[in-house]
């Protein structure tokens, strides 16, 4: 799974289908929170694709597209050992993982979590695709200073996701809300 926002998505879709004189191609795509998707992703040695949804039959046992997110969420836990937290600022980590994959580890956030140092809810900054971070939301200075940093750094990021911060709140990823 990758997350990519929504414009991207469009954006690629507009593209494919303009190339294509068969129906608009769709990708394989899931809600994540806000203007974030997840998007399937083929990773080969070479390239990486993206999954359009009339791939289905050919990469998933039933062409089904829940299924294709199974499928990636596995192969992205497979890696599980190689990711890494690393305490950067007051009570931010970040989740390294490969330099592409890092902001996907969202997805699979319930199984990171009891490894982050944290007293409160997590806050998650999604910036780019290598860049997640995470802050507790009992320190409101070091989120304040996450919504500046992040709001700094997407328009310098290669691959930029969103300046927007994200709340982990029971099982579920959304948009931040003030916790007052």
């Amino acid at each position: 799974p990758n997350i990519k926002h929504i414009d991207w998505v469009k954006e690629i879709e507009k593209v494919s289908s303009q190339s294509s004189s068969d129906e608009p191609a769709k990708l394989v795509t899931f809600p994540f929170a806000g203007d974030l998707v997840i998007v399937i992703a083929m990773d080969y040695a070479s390239k990486m694709t993206y999954l359009f949804e009339s791939d289905l039959p050919n990469h998933t046992p039933d062409g089904n597209k829940d299924t294709a997110l199974q499928l990636a969420r596995d192969n992205l836990r497979a890696h599980s050992e190689h990711v890494e937290i690393a305490p950067i600022h007051n009570t931010w980590q970040q989740i390294r993982f490969d330099q592409t994959y890092d902001a996907s580890w969202a997805v699979l956030f319930d199984e990171i979590l009891p490894k982050l140092n944290l007293v409160g809810e997590p806050i998650l900054a999604l910036i780019s695709r290598d860049r997640f971070l995470v802050a507790d939301s009992n320190a409101p200075e070091d989120i304040a200073d996450l919504k500046q940093f992040a709001a700094e750094q997407i328009s310098q990021a290669p691959h930029a996701l969103s300046a927007q911060l994200y709340h982990y709140q029971n099982g579920h990823i959304r948009l931040y809300e003030s916790l007052q």
